[in-house]
């Protein structure tokens, strides 16, 4: 996540905007493997998924990674839900970890849970 270059905006359905292409920050993901080939989608779909991901991948400001199914987890540890990691450039803005459930997100800004997740997201790196 050190890249600062402008990136070139990535083709969206028309009245959706991609957040990654319309600003400078930098962003890594982590899929896990099994993601990837898990038909939870028409294929079609999960085609368009994975268009969008490599249109995403080729931005400077984008960093995609993905967990092997065979791959080891710091101390077997994986995450149970997907997880994003946010810093802000106003110090008064603390670090949040979102959370995301079927049905909402959660926010954690409390240092402890940060670091915990700042922590398993080195881990995956």
């Amino acid at each position: 996540m050190t890249s600062t270059s402008t990136p070139t905006p990535s083709p969206a359905p028309p009245g959706r905007r991609c957040c990654a292409a319309n600003t400078r920050r930098s962003r890594r993901r982590v899929i896990d493997g099994g993601a990837l080939l898990r038909a939870s989608a028409p294929p079609e779909t999960r085609r368009g998924q994975l268009r969008h991901l490599s249109t995403l991948g080729a931005l400077d400001n984008v960093s995609i990674q993905v967990l092997p199914l065979g791959a080891v987890a710091h101390d077997l540890f994986v995450p149970h839900t997907s997880f994003s990691l946010y810093s802000f450039a106003d110090p008064a803005d603390p670090r949040t970890v979102v959370l995301e459930t079927l049905t909402s997100d959660i926010h954690l800004t409390d240092d402890e849970d940060v670091v915990l997740y700042a922590r398993i997201g080195r881990w995956l790196q």
